[in-house]
């Protein structure tokens, strides 16, 4: 599958590290959606123009309230990510979009959320035919960074996804 265009949600860590990677895999447009108050938002709009700059693609970066500028950017997009922690347990009601119109049938849809496994957003995304992911895998593989790193040892991901990840 090639992503051209991307629409994320959150400029924190998970955002930055998802906006820097989809630049390094080519992505010809990322649109990254920040509140003006969060205290990443300097720091994002360096790295938008840093990927502007240093690769080959263009990173545009908006004020999150602006709902407008949203709906156009999901509707040029193949991929929509929220890479916030809204929605997330113990605030499971919680939902990054609040219109589910935005989403549109084979939009790839994603959550960095692991819990619940199936958030609202992901909910709505799947109601509208989207194809969607959680954050299960991001969970599973900086866990077996971290335990390689504490252990020096290879963590069995392989028996942990056949465990946790058949349900």
């Amino acid at each position: 599958m090639c992503i051209r265009d991307s629409t994320i949600l959150g400029a924190g860590g998970a955002g930055t590290a998802i906006c820097a990677q989809a630049a390094l895999d080519g992505a010809r447009k990322i649109n990254i959606f920040s509140r003006p108050s969060s205290r990443f938002h300097q720091r994002t709009e360096k790295l938008a123009k840093a990927i502007c700059s240093t690769t080959q693609s263009t990173a545009e970066l908006y004020d999150s309230a602006d709902m407008t500028a949203l709906k156009r950017c999901v509707s040029e997009s193949d991929m929509l990510i929220n890479a916030t922690s809204v929605g997330m347990n113990p605030h499971p009601e919680n939902c990054i979009v609040t219109d589910p119109e935005i989403f549109y049938p084979g939009l790839n849809v994603c959550d960095v959320i692991y819990d619940p496994q199936e958030t609202r957003f992901l909910s709505m995304a799947k109601e509208r035919g989207c194809i969607t992911s959680n954050g299960m895998y991001m969970l599973l593989y900086q866990g077996a960074v971290a335990f390689r790193h504490f252990t020096g040892l290879d963590m069995p991901t392989e028996l942990v996804k056949e465990k946790f990840f058949s349900k």
